[in-house]
């Protein structure tokens, strides 16, 4: 993502989790060097406030079934927005980066928000899953589309994926994706994380242990939600 601000940029690269973030003026640095650029959103939809983006847990299966995990979360910066700072604790919602901030913790455990919670903030003018997981799952289905070629190049069978998608969302409510994590964190981080990931865990190993099934359906009351099947 790029800042600019008073004619001098903020480059941040490689941001998986938080490593390697780099801030350079100096084009130089980047001319050898494959780099992924996003366009800032400048007016994203904040939390009281501060920046915020949506974490969402996919299962890919060995045969390219995917599921997405009913529940999520939303992850904030612990300072306010302001698009002007240059600041990473303004801008990036990394928990890996947050954790390190003074103001971590302060408003809510882990910095981590329920759909209920980010609901009540917006005075529940929206619907988290009516309103804006239908654009976000097509994002998600057309983003593993793309590289299912490259997906499984060995063709084990019987395997599965668990993918962390990062969202963030403009003032208008359309989603963006930051980024897919091939090894999402899985940290007991706070009192909402530590009720939806061992469910999230428990039901991904309950449907690889039925992966010789062709129905995609979960029995009973699933907690992941099927999305697409390989034809």
């Amino acid at each position: 993502q790029e800042i600019v601000n008073n004619n001098s940029k903020i480059v941040y690269t490689n941001i998986m989790k938080g490593r390697q973030i780099l801030k350079q003026n100096n084009p130089q640095v980047y001319q050898n060097s494959t780099i992924i650029i996003q366009k800032y959103i400048e007016k994203p939809l904040c939390y009281n406030g501060r920046k915020c983006d949506m974490r969402l847990w996919v299962m890919l299966t060995w045969d390219f079934n995917l599921y997405l995990f009913k529940e999520g979360h939303f992850k904030a910066t612990s300072l306010p927005y302001d698009v002007n700072s240059q600041d990473s604790y303004v801008h990036l919602t990394n928990y890996s980066v947050q954790k390190n901030n003074k103001n971590f913790a302060k408003f809510e455990t882990g910095n981590e928000i329920s759909f209920a919670d980010f609901e009540n903030s917006l005075d529940n003018k929206i619907n988290v899953r009516k309103d804006l997981l239908p654009k976000v799952k097509e994002i998600i289905i057309h983003s593993l589309k793309s590289v299912c070629g490259k997906i499984n190049k060995l063709e084990r069978k019987m395997c599965f994926e668990i993918f962390g998608y990062d969202f963030i969302f403009d003032e208008y409510y359309n989603p963006f994706l930051l980024e897919v994590n091939t090894n999402p964190g899985l940290e007991i981080s706070s009192p909402l994380i530590k009720m939806l990931i061992p469910r999230m865990i428990d039901d991904a190993e309950e449907k690889a242990r039925d992966l010789k099934k062709k129905a995609p359906d979960f029995p009973g009351d699933p907690a992941f939600l099927f999305l697409l099947q390989h034809p």
